[in-house]
């Protein structure tokens, strides 16, 4: 099953190039306990606030490290920082308490390449789900979708991308994550959810 949805963000992503896709684990966005965030970098602002902020539990900010400028526009894309290598350090913070794991889901826009992205949690191990990439023929922009999951959950997140060769081109940072609860506190709400449906039917009756 679980290849089965990868095959499908693959294929979604070629479809769709500018769509993030969460997850292998069946999860969507805007589910209890998800966040998302997205820097699509229409100013040249740093470090860099979300255009996109759904994240219930702080400010996410996107430090540019070191760049060499940034372009209002650069091949059909609005908004470019540029660099060789340009660095960008993505801050993401978490609910307020731990759970088993957390994924994570990053989908990004670039040209050149992008020798390293490392997810650096403030507890927990960091586990890769995997890869997913798309270039466009023509303009050679990169679409590229990382998933990870921590072990524990940890509090918060950096994730530093590095983009690289010729000169690293980044056009949008999207991150979508989930904090996976324990089976006992789903099981709990489950049963609070259940039990206020059946006070309210009694009191109907």
């Amino acid at each position: 099953m679980k290849k089965i949805l990868f095959v499908l963000v693959a294929c979604a992503l070629s479809a769709a190039p500018a769509l993030a896709v969460p997850s292998l684990g069946g999860w969507e966005r805007g589910d209890p306990g998800t966040t998302y965030q997205r820097w699509d970098f229409s100013t040249p602002a740093d470090p860099a606030i979300p255009e996109t902020n759904q994240n219930p539990y702080g400010t996410p900010v996107a430090d540019i490290v070191q760049p060499l400028g940034y372009m209002q526009s650069y091949l059909g894309r609005p908004g470019v920082w540029v660099g060789n290598p340009l660095v960008i350090d993505l801050y993401i913070p978490n609910r307020e308490y731990p759970s088993p794991y957390k994924e994570i889901w990053l989908e990004i826009g670039y040209r050149g390449t992008l020798p390293g992205i490392a997810v650096v949690p403030s507890g927990g191990v960091p586990v890769p789900l995997g890869v997913t990439a798309t270039r466009d023929a023509q303009t050679f922009w990169w679409t590229a979708i990382y998933g990870w999951r921590i072990y524990p959950n940890p509090l918060e997140e950096n994730i530093i991308i590095t983009a690289g060769g010729t000169g690293g081109y980044v056009d949008y940072v999207a991150v979508d994550t989930i904090c996976i609860p324990a089976p006992g506190a789903v099981l709990l709400g489950s049963i609070g959810v259940g039990l206020v449906g059946l006070l309210h039917r009694r009191r109907s009756l």
